[in-house]
């Protein structure tokens, strides 16, 4: 091939076109880097989903928008189609909202083996779900002291509500117990509450007004005021890795479907 000048392209690079502030919410892909950033953001869009999922008590569907890109940004689109349509598909709940037009319904395995969410006894939603779940003995002999003494209900509920007889709500007990806690790390610069002096709502005055819980105190708590249970789940996941277990073994006590996940998402 005859040619008058031969140009070698070491490389490209993307351009904002002068607005280099778009890079924090528009990251590039040419690189390694480029690709994990773009990955890690869109699990923590299932992540924040499901969080959601468990405030409000609704399932919305995640919804992704890709403007521009050229033929990357086709398939990224198709990309993360199908991590949300197969490879999440039983690890989130707006991922099941949408299923595959080819897909089969998924039959119970075990039909006495459930989940409660929000107020609704359905199938476990994934496979490893369906394990038993180990206990060391020292907890087992307290769940069976008190299963003994616990509200007798038709579905054998260990923790039941004793006057709905089902499963208490975790939006609820998040609500009530496990957020005011989170902020109770810190003082009240408001009304002075010391560390650690919890202020539930529904905790009462002397006078029998609703103790409140101050927005600075919630402010001040940062992060801590946010905790919720997805928190303890990865809490787990770090102790599982201070211990060195091997990663198969952390996916199947995480209950997850892919190892990605249990890398990724809670790595």
């Amino acid at each position: 091939m005859l040619y008058d000048y031969l140009v070698l392209a070491s490389g490209a690079s993307h351009s904002y076109f002068g607005n280099e502030s778009w890079e924090s919410d528009a990251p590039g892909l040419k690189s390694i880097d480029n690709a994990i950033e773009i990955r890690r953001r869109i699990m923590l869009a299932f992540e924040d989903a499901e969080r959601n999922s468990w405030d409000t008590g609704k399932t919305e569907p995640v919804n992704f928008t890709i403007i521009g890109g050229g033929p990357t940004g086709d398939e990224l689109a198709g990309t993360i189609r199908d991590i949300s349509t197969f490879l999440l598909k039983h690890e989130y709940r707006p991922c099941r909202n949408r299923s595959h037009p080819t897909e089969a319904p998924r039959s119970r395995a075990r039909e006495d083996r459930g989940s409660f969410v929000n107020g609704r006894v359905n199938d476990v939603k994934t496979e490893y779900s369906q394990d038993y779940v180990l206990l060391h003995p020292s907890l087992t002999e307290i769940v069976l002291k008190w299963s003994k003494t616990a509200v007798p209900t038709e579905e054998g509920w260990v923790f039941a509500n004793p006057i709905t007889h089902r499963p208490y709500y975790p939006t609820e007990i998040q609500k009530r117990h496990l957020r005011p806690a989170g902020c109770c790390v810190v003082e009240c610069p408001t009304c002075g509450a010391a560390t650690w002096c919890l202020v539930q709502p529904v905790s009462k005055t002397g006078n029998g007004a609703r103790m409140v819980l101050h927005e600075t105190r919630v402010k001040n708590a940062g992060k801590y005021g946010t905790i919720g249970w997805h928190t303890f789940r990865h809490t787990y996941r770090s102790w599982l890795d201070e211990t060195e277990a091997p990663m198969k073994v952390q996916q199947e006590l995480m209950r997850h479907v892919s190892i990605q996940m249990t890398m990724n998402v809670y790595g």
